[in-house]
């Protein structure tokens, strides 16, 4: 559930409550994304820009060709021009701090939520969509949020997630069948309209003689009726999974086969219908009817019908209204528990199993279809962690934050198993990011980036990146095995493993894998056989079924994941570096910095002059327009120069032949030892490790992908609480998941 890109193409979350967009709010707190336009924001607007805008952009000096007050007077004239990209430039120059100019009077907090809330309402009155509300929920823009304010302490919560909908990927998304019929078989077949139901229930009930015989005739109709039949009657089974325990509904009790229901004579009465549309609720939404109400509704219905149409047809056609509920297409998140007194709703049991499932990376039983599903419905064939969950949902031990953590704390911890693959050693099935070490593998592989690599392609010989990510992932997991300062040690560690007879070409110094490592790392075979490398090889048991041998080479010329062969070659053009894409990705990621988009009128190029150096070359950048942009990116990007394309450290530029100056600077921090000049990358890298700004950047990045979502200023206590527990825990990485899935921002909705 990371939110990040990686995540948000696997699900499309839909917010339910439109007033919730409030809560998404950066620079202000008081900006209102989607508000329709009024005189009362025209007077604010009016009044905020002439105190801190007309200055430069009047009638008189329309500085940059920008006329504001000709613009704002043009919104009341007789015939108003559209000017979208005018007022979107506003929004973001005011949200992203570029405007006024940082010599000029901030406006308050007041007045830039006048500015922001009257242009959007601009925006919105000239027909296009609140750029607001995109700025605060697209990741791209989740910097934007105050980052001193969501660690201050000043908000005090309560922390929520606003009501929401993830589109399932369910049978119905992938193939149209849902438990064998497919969608529009059925709908022909029960002549129901998905634009007439609500909440599944309002179906036509009438069929005319035509298609009364075609249900006879048609043996595929039939056929696909039977599948109904038989996959509710298999919901019998349910009380097997969990086998140690006694649901609190007991199926074989009062399930009654629906082929007696439909050869019965007469009018059923209520008692009956419900008795027999309690499996379909198991079978087809994993649950039980949430009360006697949700029962007797579609109990009701089906008596209805059958005194209008016969037993059979009508149960088919209530069969169908389960199947069409929203839950079989969704994955609710609408907190349908208990409320409080402030207005949020805890999420319900069942909720909960499946917000954890999706979390810590295990697949729910809706998606592995258990239960039941034949001889696969058995409870060993379900993960460990899933039939954990499972049991608590029906133990009823699923209620709160303390129940959560005392599930999960055995697994989120556990190590992978290093098994041994082809010619060498792996890390167990990262790549299918199974399960809650996975998912955390997989979160530091998307904030870092480095599994990119694979999708940058580089001109020239042996390239290799699919092993570098490997050489990462284990870099990753053998740090997280120790599961102390992990952060510090990703972003500072020097020593990386490597299978001696594999990675480092003891058996054969011809094959491709050593010749990249050779020349990725620097490795000099002759020295590192000869002893001469600060290297040594260790017999670890790893939990496969042997001992696993890895050598450790400690490089002097490198720290972390940053100085990292793959993280360079994922963060660099195909053929030449690029400080612009490193120095961005440290202001965004680990600095919880912000920058601006590149503005559509401006020609971004780089002279090619290859007898400079690309610093020498990227002098252009620091002219007045350019470097208000540049100067949060080059000089954090610059010492990694030192590092080419491929990864490769250098001294020197081999076309300029020219010394590599790997000089840089860490502003934005506010703290001593971190601000200031640096030498080269390792130097940087082992500063921003000392850094609480750019801990707290970690955290609000694990925040959106274990939570799916931007964090919000209500989310503080949420952040804060992450934080200390990091901090306590002494840098541990379970520790951080945990207090995450523990907290309110998890656990309630509004």
């Amino acid at each position: 559930m990371v939110f990040s890109n990686d995540t948000l193409r696997k699900s499309l979350v839909t917010s339910l409550v439109a007033v919730a967009f409030v809560a998404f709010v950066g620079a202000s707190a008081q900006a209102e994304p989607g508000k329709a336009f009024s005189g009362e924001r025209l007077r604010d607007l009016r009044t905020a820009m002439s105190e801190h805008c007309f200055a430069c952009h009047d009638n008189d000096l329309k500085k940059g060709g920008v006329n504001l007050e000709a613009s704002l007077a043009d919104l009341t004239g007789p015939d108003p021009s559209e000017n979208t990209e005018l007022w979107s430039n506003v929004i973001k120059m005011v949200k992203f701090g570029e405007m006024p100019p940082a010599k000029k009077p901030r406006p308050s907090k007041a007045e830039q939520a006048a500015i922001l809330n009257g242009a959007d309402s601009v925006l919105i009155a000239q027909g296009g969509d609140s750029l607001l509300h995109a700025l605060n929920t697209d990741p791209h823009y989740a910097n934007y949020v105050d980052h001193d304010e969501l660690f201050n302490g000043q908000h005090k919560g309560p922390a929520y997630t606003p009501s929401r909908l993830w589109f399932k990927q369910s049978d119905y998304a992938n193939t149209g069948t849902v438990n064998g019929p497919t969608l529009d078989n059925l709908l022909k077949f029960f002549n129901v309209r998905i634009a007439e139901q609500v909440d599944g229930v309002l179906v036509q009930g009438k069929l005319s003689a035509a298609d009364a015989k075609k249900m006879k005739e048609r043996d595929a109709l039939a056929k696909t009726i039977k599948k109904i039949e038989n996959s509710v009657k298999r919901a019998a089974e349910l009380q097997k999974l969990p086998a140690k325990i006694e649901p609190p509904y007991v199926l074989s009790k009062y399930h009654k086969p629906y082929n007696d229901f439909a050869k019965a004579d007469g009018v059923p009465n209520v008692a009956e219908c419900a008795e027999v549309l309690h499996g379909a609720f198991i079978e087809v939404l994993r649950r039980p009817p949430r009360d006697d109400a949700e029962l007797n509704k579609y109990a009701t219905l089906l008596r209805e019908k059958a005194g209008a149409i016969g037993r059979g047809r009508a149960l088919k056609v209530v069969l169908l209204a389960i199947h069409l509920k929203p839950e079989v297409f969704y994955r609710m998140e609408l907190g349908a528990g208990r409320a409080l007194p402030d207005g949020r709703r805890a999420l319900t049991p069942m909720e909960l199993y499946y917000a954890l499932c999706h979390a810590m990376g295990v697949p729910p039983v809706q998606d592995t279809g258990v239960p039941p599903r034949g001889g696969r419905g058995k409870p060993d064939n379900l993960p460990p962690l899933n039939q954990a969950l499972l049991l608590a949902v029906y133990e009823n031990r699923l209620n709160n934050a303390q129940d959560v953590r005392t599930i999960l704390k055995p697994y989120v911890g556990q190590r992978l198993k290093y098994t041994h693959r082809g010619g060498g050693y792996y890390f167990g099935d990262t790549r299918a990011m199974v399960g809650p070490r996975q998912k955390i593998v997989d979160f530091i592989r998307q904030y870092f980036g480095y599994a990119d690599a694979e999708d940058n392609f580089k001109d020239g010989s042996p390239n290799r990146p699919k092993e570098l990510i490997e050489d990462a992932d284990r870099f990753v997991n053998l740090i997280l095995d120790d599961d102390k300062d992990v952060l510090k040690r990703l972003l500072t560690d020097n020593t990386y493993a490597f299978n001696p007879h594999k990675h480092i070409g003891f058996v054969s110094t011809s094959r491709p894998r050593f010749e990249q490592h050779r020349r990725h790392y620097g490795v000099d075979i002759k020295e590192l056989r000869a002893g001469k490398l600060d290297s040594r090889i260790e017999q670890l048991d790893l939990g496969g079924k042997r001992p696993t041998e890895l050598m450790f080479i400690t490089f002097k010329n490198h720290a972390g994941l940053l100085t990292h062969p793959v993280w360079n070659f994922a963060h660099s053009k195909n053929d030449e570096t690029d400080p612009i894409i490193r120095g961005k990705w440290i202001r965004e990621k680990l600095l919880a910095g912000t920058v601006r988009e590149i503005p559509i009128q401006v020609d971004a190029k780089v002279s090619n002059d290859h007898t400079k150096t690309l610093r020498e070359r990227f002098e252009i950048t620091k002219e007045s327009y350019c470097w208000s942009c540049h100067k949060k990116m080059n000089p954090l990007g610059m010492p990694f120069e030192a590092y080419n394309e491929l990864g490769q450290f250098r001294s020197s530029d081999s076309r300029a032949k020219k010394p590599i100056d790997t000089t840089g600077r860490i502003d934005g921090t506010g703290e001593p030892g971190v601000d200031g000049e640096v030498r080269d990358a390792v130097e940087l890298a082992h500063r921003l490790a000392k850094s609480t700004r750019v801990r707290q950047s970690f955290i609000r990045h694990a925040f959106r992908y274990w939570l799916g979502r931007n964090e919000m200023l209500s989310d503080s206590p949420t952040l804060i609480a992450a934080d200390k527990a990091y901090v306590d825990s002494g840098g541990s990485m379970s520790e951080l998941v945990l207090a995450l899935v523990t907290s309110d921002s998890f656990l309630y909705r509004k």
